[in-house]
């Protein structure tokens, strides 16, 4: 099990990367003392315990290179807190889209790329299993320069988008330290 604790967010806020894997021993968890604190998710195979007070962050996707993130949802969450997250994970799935696509990509071109020089290569009697680092240079120079556009424009994207989650993450801190205030003065 992996248990660590990343500071993450505009206000600190803690993260726990702590994905269970499903032991191949029992289907129920790894305990099955467990069993009443765990909730089983079937299509990604991971426990998620129900008792928590924190974001999870798994392994990274092997395309994207981006880690999923399941958000903690607090129990008495205002409408403030819901957009919020609703947004945060807007934003992380259109980045982790994003970079999906753009990685995709990126392999099969590179991909084209080293059979054709591989093939060039052959027909003048210089045949070889791999390109050298000067003959990738090639294409990484001429991939950037194509992507060049398409990279700004993701940039100024993901910059409007989390600047645009500051305004959303001060209204869901009013909200909950109101509704903290509020509780506090019933009681």
């Amino acid at each position: 099990m992996i248990r660590m604790r990343v500071r993450l967010g505009i206000f600190g806020s803690t993260c726990r990367r702590n994905f269970h894997r499903r032991s191949e021993k029992t289907k129920k968890g790894f305990h099955e003392n467990e069993k009443n604190i765990c909730k089983d998710n079937e299509e990604e195979n991971i426990i998620y315990p129900k008792a928590t007070r924190y974001d999870w962050i798994g392994p990274p996707d092997p395309v994207s290179n981006i880690p999923p993130v399941v958000y903690f949802i607090r129990e008495n969450e205002t409408m403030a807190e819901k957009r919020f997250r609703e947004k945060k994970a807007a934003t992380l799935a259109w980045n982790q889209q994003f970079w999906r696509d753009h990685n995709y990509g990126f392999q099969q071109r590179k991909e084209e790329f080293i059979q054709e020089r591989l093939i060039q290569l052959k027909a003048q009697g210089n045949e070889r299993q791999s390109l050298t680092y000067e003959e990738m240079s090639e294409f990484y120079k001429k991939f950037l320069d194509e992507n060049h556009q398409k990279h700004i424009t993701y940039n100024w994207t993901w910059y409007y988008k989390n600047v645009g989650l500051v305004w959303f993450a001060l209204k869901a801190l009013v909200a909950k330290s109101a509704s903290k205030c509020s509780g506090k003065i019933k009681k």
